[in-house]
């Protein structure tokens, strides 16, 4: 699969980004859904995603919070890492960090996105969140052991969202949540890196929250499997690249996003996508007459 061929968007794909901030799309696809009283402090929110509102191949992205997503028929999604391509089945968990990921659809197939709360995506089902060195999504039995099994079989006996929804919920329920700790600081420090859009050094944000570095250090990577240098690197980018248009002026946005110059975002640009910004604005359809 040619890579000059692809539309760049994320597995949470990156047109879904708007939604997980909760900024107004037009004539959006994509619906939301709330998670129960119960489980509001494990489930941030529920995302269906047609087959329509994302198409292939297109450039696999991870924002660091732990993630679920399942197909809704069980057709396999394909990814391409570095040349090497795997199928992670019908439901699988984001890698902590991707870098010039692509997947793509074998069949039109709709996504169900489960997005947990930081403290809780791995804790929840017992397991341990994934290094950086682990750049592949994968695949949910793999990821959650026999939690995943049975998970993914109690979700597959529905065939609509809602259905897989509620299923989801009561295999949640039962996993003994009133055993989980809630990581007040953890938020706070995500929500300061989303609020400065990653324009925020680590020193900077130990020092906001009035915690360490080395606090902040262990519970990123004991929550998220990834160090809060290397989130809040991703969430400069992430920003940076929805900012991007046909009008974009590259050296404005490099610098209001906080970049050295525009070699420097140019460099950080390629190291994601593969692609300079204006090598990526032409694939993407959104280059200049």
């Amino acid at each position: 699969m040619c890579l000059s061929a692809a539309r760049y968007l994320c597995t949470m794909p990156l047109s879904l980004l708007p939604y997980l901030r909760d900024v107004p799309v037009a004539g959006g696809l994509v619906e939301r859904f709330q998670p129960s009283t119960e489980l509001a402090a494990v489930i941030d929110r529920f995302y269906f995603v047609p087959a329509g509102a994302w198409a292939g191949p297109t450039m696999a992205f991870s924002d660091g919070i732990p993630t679920l997503v399942f197909t809704m028929t069980g057709n396999q999604v394909i990814f391409s890492v570095a040349g090497n391509t795997f199928r992670p089945g019908p439901a699988w968990l984001n890698s902590p960090y991707l870098e010039q990921s692509l997947m793509w659809q074998q069949r039109k197939e709709a996504l169900l996105i489960v997005r947990f709360r930081p403290a809780h995506g791995y804790h929840l089902f017992g397991a341990v969140a994934p290094g950086t060195g682990d750049r592949h999504c994968r695949e949910l039995p793999a990821a959650l052991g026999q939690a995943g099994v049975a998970l993914l079989r109690k979700v597959q006996q529905h065939d609509t969202p809602a259905g897989k929804i509620a299923a989801i919920e009561a295999f949640c329920l039962a996993q003994c949540i009133k055993d989980t700790k809630h990581n007040a600081m953890l938020e706070r420090a995500i929500a300061l890196v989303g609020q400065y859009g990653g324009n925020i050094r680590v020193q900077e944000l130990a020092l906001k929250l009035k915690v360490t570095c080395k606090w902040l250090e262990r519970n990123f990577l004991v929550n998220l499997g990834l160090s809060p240098k290397e989130y809040i690197r991703q969430q400069r980018f992430l920003l940076a690249c929805l900012s991007l248009s046909e009008k974009t002026d590259i050296a404005a946005l490099a610098q209001e996003h906080g970049y050295y110059d525009q070699s420097h975002f140019a460099k950080d640009f390629k190291r994601f996508t593969g692609k300079a910004p204006l090598q990526y604005l032409k694939v993407a359809g959104k280059a200049h007459d």
